[in-house]
């Protein structure tokens, strides 16, 4: 298939999402855990449809999800990534990363410690997904990000920004 008409496809998909009926727009993207991505959105400055696409992307807002390489809850954080956040935010609290709030809170804290250590919102939800190591060497290398070394992170980048449009527009 044509890029062109790949292109064409995705926008009609996105404006049939975007004009459909909230019913339909509500199984596709869903509010799920709204008040706390508020909260937490809020309270960390990052934009709720980030927050919100994060979720979506990761676990389609599945608090009991636990992916292969251990990553845990809604916004699937790593145990030691929580740890980490967990400790430069002052939290002194249980870290269960099942219970929806503490993942929401912690990794909405990880957003935004990763958008102030980068350049870019694109950087940030690469860090998010490959490491902030990883994107750091590898913006060494090419500073634009065009070329990295792994498909799953371009994918990831692209359901991300294609997920924060989507609630850029229902929220």
């Amino acid at each position: 298939m044509s890029k062109l008409k790949s292109f064409f496809i995705v926008m009609a998909i996105t404006i049939c999402i975007l004009t459909s009926s909230y019913c339909l727009r509500s199984v596709l993207y869903p509010l799920q855990y709204i008040e706390e991505y508020k909260l937490y959105c809020n309270e960390f400055n990052i934009p709720l449809s980030l927050g919100l696409a994060v979720g979506k992307c990761e676990s389609d807002f599945d608090s009991e999800a636990i992916s292969s390489a251990g990553a845990v809850g809604v916004m699937q954080l790593m145990p030691s990534t929580a740890e980490y956040i967990a400790e430069k935010i002052n939290y002194n609290g249980e870290i269960n990363l099942k219970d929806y709030k503490i993942n929401i809170m912690l990794a909405c804290a990880y957003l935004s410690y990763l958008l102030t250590k980068f350049d870019t919102e694109k950087e940030a939800i690469m860090a998010y997904n490959a490491g902030e190591g990883r994107v750091s060497q590898w913006l060494i290398v090419d500073s634009n990000l065009q070329n990295i070394p792994y498909d799953e992170t371009k994918i990831y980048y692209s359901k991300v920004k294609y997920a924060k449009f989507v609630y850029d527009n229902i929220t």
